[in-house]
């Protein structure tokens, strides 16, 4: 005779997790990449600001290659955040 545990029809079956539009999960993950997003736009300026700092600071050859990349950075991060934005 099968035994039955009395706390199996309340424990609940996350192997059927559903993203449906009105899903809890997939809020919290929107809210999470549109903070992700965001934090990365401020984290793009800092450098951009710190790279000009440092240009200022100590010339080099390399110099302009640094900021254009900041630069490149920065334009990543606002076009990252731009579609997250869009898509959510």
């Amino acid at each position: 005779m099968p035994t039955t545990n009395a706390f199996s029809s309340t424990v609940p079956d996350l192997t059927a997790i559903e993203l449906s539009s009105g899903s809890i999960l997939l809020l919290g993950l929107k809210i999470l990449l549109i903070l992700g997003g965001i934090a990365y736009i401020i984290y793009a300026v800092i450098i951009a600001r710190q790279t000009k700092v440092m240009n200022n600071t100590i010339t080099t050859k390399f110099g302009p290659v640094i900021q254009i990349a900041a630069w490149i950075n920065l334009l990543v991060a606002i076009i990252f955040t731009i579609g997250v934005l869009l898509l959510s």
